[in-house]
């Protein structure tokens, strides 16, 4: 499929954890969809426009109540910039090395 002369109008993606396929649409020139069938992972959120606030939207990796206490707030917020920290600046340099 990458190396033949296919022309597309679209391409759309299952975001799942990572933007490993957001670089077929640079290769075949056309917009690029990404779906999410999954839960809101933290640096998913951003991308599809969704709330990401700490202080009332538990993190998926805290294991938190929705109903949160003070501690609980300050724990999500801590470990929604360290999962965002992360995926910035250890996960996507991976996947574009791997697309370089």
């Amino acid at each position: 499929l990458l190396d033949s002369d296919e022309k597309f109008d679209l391409v759309i993606t299952e975001i799942f954890s990572s933007d490993c396929f957001a670089p077929l649409a640079h290769r075949f020139n056309a917009p690029l969809v990404s779906v999410v069938t999954s839960c809101s992972l933290p640096w998913v959120a951003d991308r599809v426009g969704l709330p990401d606030n700490p202080s009332y939207i538990p993190n998926y990796f805290a294991g938190l109540p929705t109903n949160m206490g003070l501690y609980q707030r300050v724990y999500n917020t801590v470990l929604l910039v360290w999962a965002k920290l992360v995926h910035r600046y250890y996960a996507l340099p991976q996947s574009q090395n791997m697309v370089n």
